[in-house]
């Protein structure tokens, strides 16, 4: 629904400012200023259709993860072993303890 509105504004505005003679008033007082709105709106329009599209794509890979590791008979995931930290590292905190 958002995404419509930006549009929507956008044709309000071109058919109020743009495609008739110009009248300044307190919204915008040059053609130039209701321009540069309508293509700020545009420009979130778009954007909005980016995210919109780049969500869905990662909603449906994560269905699609979790779909494929609850059909496997084995583990899908693995822990990396512990690993204690370097002395030379432990020196350095104790030194400027952190």
């Amino acid at each position: 629904m958002t995404l419509l509105v930006f549009f929507a504004i956008t044709n309000t505005i071109k058919e109020k400012y743009i495609n008739q003679p110009f009248f300044a008033d307190a919204v915008f007082s040059t053609p130039a200023d209701a321009k540069h709105v309508i293509f700020n709106n545009q420009v979130d329009g778009v954007i909005i259709i980016f995210f919109m599209i780049t969500t869905t794509i990662i909603v449906l890979y994560g269905i699609r993860s979790i779909l494929l590791s609850l059909k496997s008979e084995q583990a899908t995931s693995t822990e990396v072993p512990y690993e204690p930290l370097p002395e030379v590292e432990l020196a350095r905190i104790k030194k400027e303890g952190i």
